[in-house]
């Protein structure tokens, strides 16, 4: 019995060491840079359990080569869609600006205030580059 508990206080000091020490997030040391463009999704009314909501984007890459990965959060902070453009995508989703309608659903779809991240990765030459837009946000408002 005392072997278990030297043992498993061990082990929980070691882990708590690990995590102290473990590098921070890959989020967290990439710079924001507004000028690479937005995605914005205008206040909407809340629909139903399950639907599709408006969304424009308009980027400004500073290379021919780029993606762009934007998710949607939660007011709780809970990301319940990501979408992903590219420069080489054949559809609409390869274009610089453009609108389309994002589908949400499920129970966290409530009223409330959303977050709108965007990343942008671009290649200049052989060097990759990764720049964080500040958020943006909007509303789900409820049915009148």
């Amino acid at each position: 019995m005392l072997r278990r508990s030297i043992f498993t206080t061990l082990v929980s000091l070691l882990l708590a060491a690990g995590l102290m020490t473990a590098a921070p997030t890959a989020r967290a040391d990439v710079p924001y840079d507004n000028s690479i463009g937005i995605i914005k999704v205008p206040n909407q009314v809340r629909k139903g359990n399950c639907a599709k909501y408006r969304l424009r984007w308009d980027f400004n890459p500073p290379s021919d080569e780029w993606t762009v990965i934007g998710r949607i959060r939660t007011p709780k902070g809970f990301s319940i869609v990501s979408q992903f453009w590219d420069s080489n995508s054949p559809n609409n989703l390869g274009r610089e600006k453009g609108r389309l309608r994002i589908q949400l659903c499920g129970s966290s779809v409530k009223p409330g205030r959303y977050k709108v991240e965007m990343q942008m990765v671009y290649s200049v030459g052989r060097n990759t580059y990764t720049v964080n837009r500040r958020p943006t946000y909007f509303r789900l408002l409820r049915h009148r």
